[in-house]
């Protein structure tokens, strides 16, 4: 069973990028995964399970973790003559992809699934206005969080000092999106904006009215002025048959729409 936690051993850390978060439910290391092993969802109850979230710091934001950390190593009851003197760096120096160091550091922040078989609680999560996350969020690697952690010194394989997962709060959000399994390849491409600025047509342009265009006068059959016997046809106006729609009329029919929509 996990320590109460008290004011002292307890550390907000501030504005951190977020990195290969894991804590929507609990995961454990399978090196059956993928190509070198990879970690798994898994039961909280299974052995290794934890939840688990890394972040990113400057040189200076390491400093500042780094010192309350040092505090309760040197402070822990545990301590022995086998612990070092002072604490030993509890980050990762980040490198880039030529393998430089980047002057960063990476550090983790961990929850078990369960301590002696008893189950903890999953980390909260809140949004920046404080609202509670639902339990099936997503955090993603690069948003931007605060950290509340636990500061724990251990003496298991080892000393040192573990940082316990509490909660997390999302200040900027990433939105997440499923691996894909597939490489990138020549052919069609989906377009997002071509699609939205389609959709934003001007309503005014789809329900305009175009101008009626009067028909065409009918051809008149004319009788030969010397064929006496041809009595003239008289035939209706296809014009007059057949006025216009008025624009009133119109109007009262784009109404009629409107009408329809809004029930």
């Amino acid at each position: 069973m996990p320590d109460s936690t008290t004011n002292d051993d307890r550390y907000m850390i501030t504005r951190v990028k977020a990195l290969y978060p894991r804590i929507n439910q609990t995961y454990k290391f399978d090196s059956s995964a993928g190509k070198k092993g990879q970690s798994v969802p898994c039961d909280a109850l299974d052995d290794g399970a934890k939840y688990e979230l890394s972040f990113l710091l400057d040189e200076s934001a390491a400093k500042e973790l780094y010192a309350p950390m040092a505090k309760a190593y040197l402070a822990s009851p545990k301590r022995d003559n086998t612990w070092h003197e002072t604490l030993p760096l509890p980050f990762k120096k980040e490198v880039d992809e030529d393998g430089e160091e980047t002057g960063n550091f990476i550090g983790k922040t961990t929850l078990r699934g369960n301590y002696d078989g008893e189950l903890t609680t999953k980390p909260a999560e809140f949004d920046s206005k404080r609202n509670k996350l639902p339990a099936d969020f997503r955090l993603t690697t690069g948003s931007t969080v605060n950290i509340a952690v636990k500061i724990v010194p251990y003496a298991i394989n080892g000393s040192g000092v573990s940082l316990r997962l509490l909660a997390v709060q999302v200040l900027d959000y990433i939105p997440y999106a499923p691996p894909s399994p597939f490489g990138e390849e020549e052919g069609f491409s989906y377009d997002a904006s071509a699609e939205n600025t389609a959709a934003e047509t001007n309503i005014t342009d789809i329900f305009a009215v175009a101008e009626p265009v009067p028909p065409a006068a009918a051809p008149v059959n004319e009788t030969p002025k010397n064929d006496p016997f041809e009595e003239p046809v008289k035939r209706p106006s296809k014009q007059a048959a057949e006025a216009p729609p008025s624009k009133a009329k119109l109007a009262s029919v784009i109404d009629k729409w409107a009408d329809d929509k809004g029930k």
